[in-house]
């Protein structure tokens, strides 16, 4: 056989064509959430000749089906598009796209604002939210001081006021940011306290009863609810997560309550950004900022007010309007105050934000429907997250955390990634073991990926990623990976679920320009084959043609070898 053309028979629905050397099969794993072998059954592999720069192949008995180009860059760099490989039909012809360092599409919303989206989504009601980043507290998250500063071991009084508390009757005040950022206190009243909680609500901003769910008042009940909820969401959390400063010790311990030694989190419910109008359906729901664990005097507090306590911030217009996003926020915002622990204080590794929102967005998904938000809900963070990353992977990469609006793409990269990780290598118990390890970011999830599937890295998920992309639904072959898995962990007793969903009957977001092959409501973005497209570090991108499409008898294919050895190039049948 000629060693520039190969001919492929395509057996069954599946082929896999990589024009790259991939490393050999692991063993077979049992574990039904995670892959039979690596790379999957029915994956064929072309390499291209030493002194080759191109490769033809020939897929055979094609029945009316449909096949694909995927790219990956594996890089921690941005690729050219001239370096990043191409594959097309003899026909065709070929146009580097280097005026962009992305596909031109339109997908985001005109907030009007400087300060970045973090979603836009679609509550219960039908109102369609906007929800804010508090930037300052992401940023601080990022990269604290040093944990030395950290208070550790407060008067008693303190914890002798915590147990002293009484609903109704108990004051204290907080240090916030009003609407132009400088510092003040608000007084605020215990409305409501739980075995895990202490509800405060600004004096301003509670109600003796309820008269509207946009008044910015929140009632005791409400707050009793708020209490309720998050007791459920703490046991249900540290099963999986692992608890935040102080909590899951022995009363005997010298750090148990934490910061300010109490064992219950403080939540503050009040009106974050002073925004608030009743006809508002954008702003921040709640934040987590890890400056409350440090000491006024400590290095690198000069320009912020600590409150000395574990604690959340809760928006009183969303949480009185939107009880459910609320809840979901403090799932989100509780993973943020154990990571800060697990990883900082134990451990002393800061967690890049891809990294620290994936792992809070994948918390969303697991526990969402164990505390009444379903997994099919316009309310779960699939339906919040996954139609604009079918739009716009290719924006950002899985590592990738972009500025000002285009943030929202690295919102639903990171959790697209996270979620096909879960589904396919090792489920909820996947997420448990990447938060208990003593690393973070890629290493951490390398340590995760070859502990539960020997030979898997980060780089060898990220280069089956595309497989996720095309198969789904009816078609999915043996041994492939995809979103449309529902996997299963059994935790401390409780089965956490994260639910299959196919991604070629959801709709994308927004609208698209031009370069696009696949401009139909359902579905991820196909881009054009005959463009190249610049890569972002860590990412992929997926291509075909029309002449491409719906394809029976044979169809040649021409592959160019990348100029730059971090891209990959697969073909894909469905």
């Amino acid at each position: 056989m000629n060693k520039d053309h190969a001919t492929r028979r395509v057996y069954g629905i599946f082929i896999l064509l990589s024009v790259l050397s991939v490393t050999g099969c692991s063993p077979a794993i049992t574990n039904t959430n995670t892959p039979v072998e690596i790379p999957p059954a029915g994956v064929t592999k072309v390499n291209f000749t030493e002194a080759g720069s191109s490769q033809k192949i020939v897929l055979t008995d094609l029945a009316g089906q449909n096949v694909y180009l995927v790219k990956v860059n594996k890089s921690d760099s941005l690729v050219n598009a001239d370096k990043t490989g191409h594959v097309f039909a003899a026909s065709s012809s070929r146009r580097s796209v280097t005026d962009a360092p992305f596909p031109s599409v339109s997908l985001l919303p005109s907030s009007g604002q400087a300060r970045p989206i973090s979603g836009v989504f679609t509550t219960g009601t039908g109102d369609t939210v906007t929800r804010y980043d508090h930037s300052g507290a992401q940023a601080f998250n990022s990269d604290p001081p040093p944990a030395a500063g950290i208070v550790r071991q407060p008067a008693r009084s303190v914890l002798e006021r915590a147990a002293s508390y009484t609903v109704g009757t108990s004051i204290r005040q907080f240090w916030v940011e009003d609407a132009r950022g400088a510092w003040i206190e608000i007084d605020t009243t215990l409305c409501a306290t739980g075995n895990h909680s202490n509800i405060w609500v600004a004096d301003v901003n509670f109600g003796i009863s309820p008269l509207a769910n946009n008044d910015n008042k929140i009632t005791e009940a409400q707050a009793e609810a708020l209490a309720a909820k998050f007791d459920a969401i703490y046991g249900l959390e540290t099963s999986v997560f692992g608890y935040e400063y102080g909590g899951g010790l022995d009363t005997s311990h010298e750090n148990y309550g934490g910061v300010d030694k109490d064992p219950k989190i403080q939540i503050l419910v009040y009106d974050i950004d002073f925004d608030y109008s009743q006809t508002q359906t954008s702003g921040t729901f709640g934040y987590f900022w890890s400056k409350d664990f440090y000491s006024q005097d400590s290095p690198g507090m000069s320009s912020y007010m600590t409150n000395n306590a574990e604690l959340f911030y809760l928006d009183a217009h969303f949480t009185d309007r939107y009880p459910d996003e609320a809840y979901s926020t403090l799932v989100h915002e509780f993973q943020h105050m154990i990571n800060f622990n697990v990883k900082f204080i134990k451990n002393t590794k800061r967690s890049a934000t891809w990294y620290d929102e994936m792992l809070s967005m994948l918390a969303e998904d697991m526990i969402g429907p164990l505390i009444g938000i379903a997994s099919g809900s316009t309310g779960h963070i699939i339906s919040g997250r996954i139609p604009l990353f079918l739009s716009g992977y290719l924006i950002s990469g899985v590592k990738e955390w972009l500025q000002n609006n285009n943030v929202l793409f690295s919102y639903a990269n990171s959790y697209a990634f996270g979620a096909y990780l879960a589904r396919n290598f090792g489920g909820p118990a996947l997420v448990k073991e990447i938060l208990e390890n003593d690393k973070t970011d890629e290493e951490s999830v390398t340590a995760t990926l070859s502990k539960l599937n020997p030979g898997m890295t980060f780089k060898n998920a990220l280069s089956r990623y595309g497989e996720a992309f095309v198969f789904s639904g009816s078609i999915i072959p043996d041994g492939a990976v995809s979103f449309d898995k529902t996997a299963v962990s059994k935790i401390n007793g409780t089965d956490y679920t994260l639910a299959r969903f196919d991604i070629w009957d959801m709709e994308k977001s927004g609208t698209t320009a031009d370069k696009a092959l696949n401009t139909g409501k359902k579905g991820p973005m196909v881009w054009d084959l005959q463009y190249w497209f610049p890569m972002r570090a860590n990412s992929v991108i997926l291509q075909s043609k029309n002449t491409w499409q719906n394809v029976s008898g044979s169809l040649e294919i021409t592959a160019q070898k990348p100029a730059d050895t971090n891209v990959e190039l697969y073909l894909m049948v469905r």
